[in-house]
C-alpha cells in the first residue's frame, strides 16, 4: 500500500490546526523563522557520535565549531560572564536533559527532592527518578507558595543527593538563592529545571539560579521560540561526568539540525528586544487574569509571575477535561492540569492551565485578545457552537 497520500493529508491536516485554532497551551510558542528554516539536509548524512574535539568520526570541525558558537551565545543570553558554568546543547528534549544529570551524579540508594505533581511539578521529576532511585517530594504551604520550611524539613529527614527545583505549572517565582542555601546547609546537589522561567531571568524579571544550582536544565520550544529540545548548563568539575551521560549512557548520536536550530535561536534572541517581548507576555496574562477574576473564576496562586495561569474550576463544577473539550470545540487549545488537593485522574482534573506566548509572538492587538477573551468565556460554560470567530482573527496574523 503507498502511504504518500495519507501522509500528505496528515501534514495538510495539521497545518491546518495550526492555522485555525488558537494554541493557549502553556507549553507552546511560534519558533523563529530562521530558526525552523535550519532544519536542512545537511546534517542528517553522517552520525558524529562523541563531543567537541573527540568524535568518532572524520570530517567533523564544522559541529564542532556550531557547539562552541552555540555555548557562547547561551552564556551571553544568560548573562554569564564567569567560566564557573559549561554548556551542552545535545539534549533532545528537557526530560533527556534532567535524565543525563540523573545518570551523571546519582547512585541506586539516592535519595531526590523534587516538587510533587499535583502542586506543579514537572513528570520527569518524578516518573524516572522513582523507577531509579528514591523520590521524596515537597508542595504548597498554606498561602500556595513553595513549602521552603517543608523543603529543609525533608532534606534535613532524607539527606538527598540532588534537590530539583522546577516546575510545569507552578506559575510563581521560584527563589532559587533559598533553595541554594538549603542544599549547601544539607550537603545536597542543586539542579534548577528552569524551561518555563528562562527568559524572565534573562532579562532579570526572576531570580537566577545560576551562581547557585549545580545544573541548570532547560527547554528551547516555550520562552526562547526555539524547536522542541533541551540544554543544561552545569559546573565544570561535572564536564566529564555530564558528557558521559549524555553518550553513550543517556542518548544516542546527536541530533545535529536541532543543535544548529539551538544556536540559531540564541542568535535571534540576542538581536531582539527580549524585554519587550516578555513585557508583552505578561501584559496579555494580567489582562486576561483580571477580565475572568471580574467574571468570578479562580485561579491557583491567585495569579501568576509568568506565562501562564492555573485555572480552578472546581467552584464552577466543571471538569479540566469538559473545559479542554469546550475550548477546542471553538479553536482553543488549553490543556486539563492537576491542582493542588486534586483527587481526580490526570486524565480528568480539577483546573486547566492557560498561557501566552503564543498569542505575544503574534502581537496580537488589544481589541482582538478582548474578543478571544469573551469567546473563551462563553466557550467554557457551553454557551456557544463554533462558528469560526477564532479562526477569522487568526487570520490576520498567520500566513
Amino acid at each position: 500500500m503507498d502511504y504518500t497520500k495519507t501522509i500528505y493529508n496528515i501534514l495538510e491536516n495539521e497545518k491546518s490546526i495550526i492555522k485555525q485554532n488558537l494554541n493557549m497551551i502553556a507549553s507552546s510558542s511560534i519558533p523563529f523563522r530562521n530558526v525552523l528554516d535550519t532544519q536542512s539536509e545537511y546534517y542528517n548524512y553522517s552520525p558524529f557520535e562523541g563531543h567537541v574535539g573527540k568524535r568518532y568520526f572524520p570530517k567533523s570541525k564544522g559541529i564542532d565549531d556550531l557547539e562552541i558558537i552555540g555555548e557562547s551565545l547561551a552564556k551571553k543570553f544568560f548573562n554569564i560572564s564567569s567560566n564557573t558554568y559549561k554548556v551542552t546543547l545535545e539534549p533532545y528534549s528537557g526530560t533527556q536533559a534532567n535524565q543525563i544529570v540523573y545518570n551523571a551524579i546519582l547512585n541506586k540508594d539516592d535519595y531526590v527532592l523534587s516538587m510533587t505533581t499535583s502542586a506543579g511539578g514537572h513528570v520527569s521529576h518524578d516518573h524516572y527518578i522513582k523507577k531509579f532511585y528514591n523520590l521524596v517530594t515537597y508542595s504548597l504551604n498554606v498561602n500556595s507558595e513553595i513549602d521552603y520550611e517543608e523543603m529543609e524539613m525533608k532534606c534535613e529527614k532524607y539527606k538527598p543527593k540532588l534537590i530539583i527545583a522546577g516546575s510545569s505549572s507552578y506559575p510563581r517565582m521560584i527563589d532559587y538563592e533559598k533553595i541554594s542555601r538549603i542544599a549547601k546547609r544539607y550537603d545536597c546537589l542543586l539542579l534548577a529545571d528552569i524551561s518555563h522561567t528562562a527568559v524572565y531571568i534573562a532579562t532579570g524579571l526572576h531570580i537566577s539560579p545560576f551562581d547557585h544550582a549545580d545544573f541548570i536544565t532547560m527547554t528551547t520550544h516555550k520562552t526562547t521560540r526555539g524547536i522542541r529540545g533541551g540544554l543544561i548548563f552545569y559546573k565544570k568539575e561535572y564536564h566529564q561526568s555530564v558528557l558521559k551521560s549524555i553518550f553513550p549512557i543517556t542518548q544516542g548520536a546527536p541530533k545535529l539540525s536541532d543543535i544548529i536550530a539551538k544556536v540559531v535561536m540564541f542568535d535571534e534572541l540576542l538581536k531582539m528586544d527580549i524585554r519587550k517581548f516578555v513585557t508583552d507576555i505578561l501584559l496579555y496574562k494580567d489582562i486576561f487574569y483580571k477580565k475572568m477574576k471580574k467574571l468570578g473564576f479562580d485561579f491557583i496562586t491567585d495569579g501568576s509571575d509568568l506565562h501562564f495561569l492555573i485555572m480552578d474550576l472546581s467552584r464552577v463544577n466543571i471538569s479540566g477535561k469538559e473545559a479542554e473539550e469546550r475550548l477546542a470545540k471553538n479553536n482553543i487549545l488549553v490543556n486539563r492540569n492537576l491542582i493542588p488537593g486534586d483527587i481526580k485522574s490526570p486524565f480528568i482534573t480539577s483546573g486547566i492551565r492557560i498561557g501566552f506566548l503564543t498569542i505575544a509572538c503574534l502581537s496580537i492587538t488589544k481589541s482582538d485578545f478582548e474578543e478571544i477573551i469573551e469567546i473563551f468565556h462563553e466557550s467554557l460554560l457551553n454557551h456557544i457552537d463554533n462558528d469560526n470567530k477564532i479562526s477569522k482573527i487568526l487570520s490576520q496574523y498567520l500566513q
